[in-house]
């Protein structure tokens, strides 16, 4: 390839075959030390993980809309949005790339999704009635393609296993916790109230606090709330969505109040998260 110097410049030397050929040995010897630090493992089980909860979430939305008279669909988002606060913490743990095979990978998927669900709420918004059936196909989709995904990246992962450290639970990692089953225990009551106008002022409320913790974490270079939990608060995590996503659909498919069974369940919820902040087996 010729050579465009700079004025007044002499043209570089070209190197030599053995050096080019040490280079690339080189290159080589650092993709591999990269891929030391690269939990790809960890990363596919997120991976599913993720392509669960996202397949659920569109497969309740799909279910849900239009909403019926006392089903708050508002109530999922605010769950949604932290559950990807803390999965994105876990993503940059695991050595997640913001560039290449990766993210073009990922960006395609979203777009796909996106398009998907775009469309489907487009036209229920048309007022077509879509079948059921047809209703659990962007969740399906999506829990294919999230599926392959995690399938790529176990089919990358090196022979060792990366054994990472949790992060410590310190008093501000026990508090965050602790608001955040509080808030979690306020929407799942949310769900089991008759009033829509206490629904949506507690809804906000979780909103902006949501805010709050998103831009707190933003400014300290991340949450590491997801790396300090430990089994028992991401169950109680899980349980929570999944009370939540049930709540919905019963207020959506049946006329049974679910007004003081959601009240208890939210209260345990709340108590669940502080137990397991201040004296449960993952404070540390």
């Amino acid at each position: 390839m010729e050579q465009r110097p700079e004025p007044g410049l002499e043209p570089y030397e070209p190197p030599t075959a053995a050096v080019a050929q040490a280079y690339l040995d080189e290159s080589e010897r650092v993709a591999q030390r990269r891929e030391q630090h690269i939990d790809r493992r960890a990363a596919a089980r997120l991976l599913l993980a993720e392509g669960i909860s996202f397949a659920i979430y569109l497969v309740v939305l799909m279910l849900v809309f239009p909403p019926a008279e006392g089903a708050n669909i508002i109530v999922i988002v605010a769950p949604f949005i932290a559950w990807t606060q803390l999965v994105t913490t876990l993503r940059e743990e695991y050595g997640y790339q913001r560039r290449g095979r990766e993210q073009r990978m990922r960006a395609a998927v979203m777009l796909i999704l996106l398009a998907v669900v775009v469309g489907s709420l487009g036209t229920l918004m048309l007022g077509v009635d879509i079948p059921v059936a047809l209703r659990f196909a962007p969740g399906v989709l999506c829990f294919v393609l999230y599926g392959l995904l995690a399938w790529g990246e176990w089919r990358h992962a090196t022979a060792e296993r990366i054994v990472r450290k949790r992060a410590p639970f310190d008093r501000r990692a026990r508090l965050t916790t602790t608001c955040i089953g509080i808030a979690v225990g306020a929407i799942v009551a949310c769900v089991a109230t008759p009033s829509a106008l206490i629904a949506n002022i507690v809804n906000l409320l979780a909103m902006l606090a949501l805010v709050v913790w998103l831009s707190a974490s933003m400014l300290t270079q991340g949450s590491q709330l997801a790396l300090a939990w430990g089994p028992f608060l991401w169950i109680c995590f899980a349980l929570s969505g999944a009370v939540i996503v049930a709540l919905l659909l019963l207020a959506q498919f049946t006329s049974m109040p679910p007004t003081i069974g959601g009240y208890v369940v939210g209260g345990a919820i709340a108590l669940a998260f502080a137990l397991g902040a201040w004296w449960g087996p993952d404070r540390g």
